[in-house]
């Protein structure tokens, strides 16, 4: 039987054609056909195979692409069909080219990584992680809106991931320690070796530039920072006189008062919030994530008589704030960073007590007063939230195991002070 001849499509063909309750193909020959859809539009289809392969693919809606235009198309698709080309597949993955393209660049793949630790991090390390990715690399790779202040949101266009080579991130890295930020120019550059492992197992790159970048002789080496702290009783004695009759801001001045029976780290003073305090049970609970080392556990912390004492004093005055020290410009906020170290600064103890030297002041009495207190080593740096010495896994159970010896070193700590007072 003779293969059906088939009319080639003409315009006024195509015009008169209408919408049927189903959707219908008219056939132009060589693979080309129209399909005029229930809705009324009419699509351009065109068939062709490759090494034995037939593949259908759509290049466009009638009027705008007329029936001349359709034809060349069919035309081309047709011979590069007989050289073994696709051009449907060639077209997908030119799609797929640039979306990878768009995905990968750098500022976008820092949010997602982003996204991804925000909540297996503590805050202040996830503002920093994302502050030093905009100040310290962005601003090498990106182009922004003009007038902007360089941040994610202003960023244009970033370069793709995989075109980054580790020389020219690495010199980005050394403009931080050029100037004078060697520690922070270290922690850039672990942070973009934890970048780079999730980009690699995201695709958006085939290997791990920072691994070729070695610390050791690419960065200066970092010098070891010592808070400075104080074991003197009459420094000890000295501070505190000078805490309780603190006067530029009755907020520092509960805070000072605090500072040498909680010897917190500086972030979790600032921090410190009214539910986190239980007063009938003389409790302090800080959740895991507020800490520095969140794998530690929740830090459980025993409450001396005295600490209750100035909570309670300063609790008419910050109860409207979740903060007990909030910010005396904005209640909504705690106390700035600066608020205590600069208040040690500029009343005759630089170099002497910081904030978070009383974390040593503590550790170093407490250590030398055993055979007076008569607590183990382990009851110490839980009131520290230290992990425990050489030890390999696990974190603390406060409650179960330490928290009565806690109870027992945070009243001699307690009372320890309040002799110092009346000396």
């Amino acid at each position: 039987m003779a293969n059906k001849r088939v009319i080639p499509l003409t315009d006024t063909l195509i015009k008169s054609s209408k919408a049927k309750e189903k959707d219908y193909t008219l056939a132009d020959g060589n693979g080309l056909q129209l399909l005029v859809k229930m809705t009324g539009s009419k699509v351009w289809e065109v068939r062709y195979t490759v090494k034995g392969k037939t593949t259908k693919t759509t290049i466009g809606n009638y009027p705008s692409v007329s029936l001349a235009e359709a034809r060349k198309k069919r035309d081309t698709y047709k011979e590069k069909a007989k050289e073994g080309i696709s051009l449907t597949k060639e077209r997908k993955e030119a799609k797929q080219a640039h979306t990878d393209a768009i995905d990968g660049q750098l500022h976008i793949v820092m949010k997602n990584y982003l996204a991804k630790i925000k909540d297996s991090v503590t805050k202040s390390t996830y503002d920093h992680t994302k502050r030093r990715f905009e100040r310290d690399i962005l601003p090498h790779f990106s182009t922004f809106k003009p007038s902007s202040l360089c941040t994610f949101e202003d960023v244009i266009t970033s370069k793709s991931m995989k075109d980054i080579k580790h020389p020219e991130l690495l010199k980005a890295v050394l403009v931080v320690e050029e100037r004078g930020a060697i520690d922070t120019a270290h922690r850039l550059l672990t942070e973009c070796n934890n970048l780079w492992l999730y980009a690699l197992q995201h695709g958006y790159v085939e290997n791990n530039i920072i691994a070729n970048i070695d610390k050791k002789h690419a960065l200066k080496k970092i010098q070891k920072k010592h808070f400075a702290s104080t074991t003197d009783p009459t420094e000890i004695k000295r501070f505190m006189e000078f805490a309780k009759g603190f006067t530029r801001s009755y907020i520092a001045r509960y805070a000072l008062q605090i500072l040498p029976y909680l010897f917190l780290r500086a972030s979790n003073i600032r921090l410190l919030e009214w539910t986190e305090i239980d007063f009938e049970k003389k409790l302090l609970t800080i959740k895991a994530e507020k800490m520095k080392k969140p794998e530690n556990g929740d830090f459980i912390f025993p409450l001396h008589q005295t600490v209750i004492d100035i909570l309670n004093e300063v609790k008419p005055f910050t109860k409207d704030s979740k903060y007990v020290f909030p910010s005396p410009q904005d209640r909504r906020n705690p106390i700035s960073n600066n608020t205590l170290s600069k208040a040690l600064r500029e009343n005759g103890f630089k170099n002497i007590i910081t904030p978070h030297g009383f974390r040593a002041t503590f550790s170093s009495i407490a250590y030398g007063s055993t055979h007076i207190h008569g607590l183990s080593e382990k009851a110490i740096e839980a009131c520290l939230h230290h992990a425990e010495r050489n030890e390999v896994a696990g974190s603390y159970n406060y409650k179960a195991n330490y928290l009565p010896q806690m109870t027992i070193l945070m009243e001699w700590w307690g009372n320890y002070l309040d002799g110092l007072k009346h000396e």
